[in-house]
């Protein structure tokens, strides 16, 4: 067993409005996601709120395709039907799925190119 001394900080409060519905069709829909709200639930009762709670209130049974880190804003895809998941999931596995990343910088870079791993 590993134990630490160090504390997980607490996440920052989850925004009151959103995922915001950015396409919707029968198999599938596109959201885009605040930052600070979870992609899915958490195990902790605090850490319910999240993408999918949310959907699943309006549109009932959702299923994860994939997941944004809860500090990201972005598009998520979830599929409205268990089949749909399976599909689209396979699409991720196989990265046949282009995806496109920015990223806002604060200060001024020290050095004109580089790279961030």
């Amino acid at each position: 067993m590993i134990t630490s001394n160090t504390s997980i900080p607490p996440l920052p409060n989850a925004p009151s409005t959103g995922p915001y519905v950015v396409y919707e069709d029968d198999v599938c829909l596109v959201v885009d996601k605040p930052n600070w709200l979870l992609s899915v639930p958490g195990r902790l009762p605090e850490n319910k709120d999240s993408v999918i709670t949310r959907l699943e209130k309006k549109y009932g049974s959702i299923y994860v395709v994939h997941r944004l880190d809860c500090a990201t804003r972005g598009l998520m895809l979830v599929a409205r039907e268990k089949f749909a998941q399976s599909e689209l999931s396979k699409q991720f596995q196989q990265r046949t799925v282009e995806k496109l990343y920015h990223a806002e910088v604060v200060g001024i870079p020290s050095e004109s190119q580089g790279s961030i791993s």
